[in-house]
């Protein structure tokens, strides 16, 4: 006896007006903080600090290096003195100073990389290494350094900002391929929202290169060291950067990762026209076309996303580095774009939306979040635990600046929230089927991984000074979150929902996970 074909039939999304208002809302209210936050910012000459104590030990660590550079150098200046006396002003002289000099030097170079080491609370960025060759005006150095113009904040909070949302744009796409590549049935149902999430990815990648390109300088130190042309005879040459100049270095930056980020979009929507062939001819022809383009996508986006993460973010602490921080950062972007993916899932089912969407489809993206959720985990503490027992100086001043009193707060939340709420919400099977627990951790996650962006852009670009988030930070975030979900559901409503000549569908809409 025959059975009967499944019956799938197109749905038309059409965004409710509850929908719409949510999102005006957030449009409307994170422009009107980000415009308070804006006008808020202390127009001072050196860039402020959100709290006052903590600017207060700044200043007071600077003035105590100063002291210190003083006393050094009238010590040595009274030293130097008798040693002229005693010799003479004959040409034998010449010699002597030129080796006095150099014992300043040492013993200058020693004094600075004490203080480093020692204050955390003053600012860092110079480098441990750098710091030994820069023997003269430590003072001054470290007041330059400090001084930051009051728009900094701005770029700094419209960086943070758009790359996040430029991370989960892009794991829609990558989500996307990953269906392809791995010939997955599963997910067929769901194509439809990373589709529209990945059609938002330009904007925020336009927006990440116009603040790099117009606020580097504020934000980067390599970016200003790179004006100043210094040679390693010059005075504030810093031997470190030099060394990574060949990478570090704008050419780079505004040629290889715009290109990259070109050439991600352009597969992205070559990738959307297969899908409206497919969807229009029917048939395999655009399927094995697009599970080509997908493996492309994989193979080039394995070799530039790190490029992204390193030129425009870990760059920040331009002295530092790590070997796994673009892995690093690709785990805030699947886990996020997996949350993001779950919530419009939930939206679309609680409106009435994709009858072939089953309870073991939300299941299986439940066991994807808590799965990465140990994932970045692992790298986090991966990457924390191989930095804190080398213990080289140039490594440990990034958790130096990020284990501060007043940064601790975040840097613990932080773990709390990307791990521990997920991991013990997600480990029954329950909770991966419970609707409000699972919309409560997927928020948790984009929340969490907000303070995480915070934690690894704040602390750089201001050289270890304390800003903490405030109105202009949390209003950029619900303005660009309300533009991007306003956006990724108006794409969604232009096409059907459900991919009905996709040759999985049909697996799509039986899946069962069998527990």
């Amino acid at each position: 006896m025959g059975h009967s074909p499944l019956k799938i039939e197109q749905e038309h999304y059409k965004v409710p007006k509850k929908a719409k208002t949510f999102t005006w809302a957030l449009i409307g209210i994170g422009l009107v903080l980000s415009i308070i936050g804006f006008f808020t910012i202390p127009r001072d000459n050196g860039h402020h600090n959100s709290n006052g104590d903590d600017h207060a030990t700044v200043n007071e660590n600077i003035e105590v290096l100063k002291a210190g550079v003083q006393d050094e150098a009238g010590q040595h200046g009274d030293e130097h003195q008798d040693a002229s006396s005693a010799h003479g002003n004959d040409n034998s002289n010449s010699g002597h100073n030129d080796e006095h000099q150099t014992t300043e030097g040492e013993k200058h170079a020693e004094f600075h990389g004490d203080i480093v080491g020692y204050e955390i609370g003053t600012p860092i960025d110079c480098g441990i290494a750098s710091c030994e060759d820069e023997t003269h005006n430590h003072a001054a150095h470290a007041e330059e350094h400090h001084a930051k113009p009051w728009y900094t904040q701005v770029w700094t909070a419209l960086l943070a900002n758009s790359y996040y949302i430029l991370l989960i744009s892009l794991g829609g796409l990558f989500f996307y391929c990953v269906q392809y590549v791995a010939n997955a049935g599963w997910a067929t149902t769901l194509l439809r929202i990373p589709q529209g999430m990945y059609s938002f990815f330009i904007i925020p990648a336009a927006v990440v290169m116009l603040v790099v390109f117009f606020g580097g300088d504020d934000m980067y130190h390599w970016i200003h060291y790179q004006h100043l042309n210094l040679s390693v005879e010059n005075s504030g040459f810093d031997k470190i950067l030099d060394g990574k100049k060949w990478f570090l270095n704008s050419t780079f930056l505004f040629g290889v990762v715009p290109v990259c980020m070109v050439v991600w979009y352009i597969i992205g929507m070559r990738l959307k026209a297969l899908s409206k062939m497919e969807e229009e001819e029917g048939g395999t022809k655009g399927h094995f076309k697009s599970i080509r383009s997908s493996a492309a996508f994989m193979v080039i986006f394995g070799f530039t996303f790190s490029f992204l993460a390193w030129l425009v973010i870990m760059s920040l602490d331009a002295h530092w580095f790590s070997t796994i921080f673009g892995i690093y950062h690709f785990a805030t972007l699947w886990v996020c774009s997996l949350s993001v993916i779950m919530l419009i899932t939930l939206h679309l089912r609680k409106n009435g939306y994709m009858k072939t969407l089953r309870e073991d489809h939300i299941h299986d993206l439940g066991k994807f979040m808590f799965a990465f959720s140990v994932f970045w985990m692992y790298i986090w503490v991966a990457q924390y635990l191989l930095i804190w027992y080398a213990n080289i100086p140039e490594e440990s001043m990034y958790y130096t600046m990020r284990r501060t009193n007043s940064y601790d707060f975040f840097f613990i939340a932080n773990v709390v929230i990307n791990f521990v709420i997920p991991f013990l919400l997600f480990m029954t099977r329950d909770g991966k089927r419970n609707p409000k627990i699972i919309t409560f951790v997927a928020i948790s996650i984009l929340i969490g991984h907000w303070i995480d962006m915070y934690l690894g852009i704040y602390p750089g670009a201001f050289n270890g000074e304390v800003v903490y988030p405030g109105l202009l930070e949390i209003g950029l975030f619900l303005l660009f979150a309300g533009i991007f979900i306003k956006w990724t559901l108006n794409a969604i409503s232009k096409r059907g929902i459900i991919p009905i000549n996709h040759p999985f569908i049909e697996e799509s809409a039986t899946h069962d996970v069998g527990v």
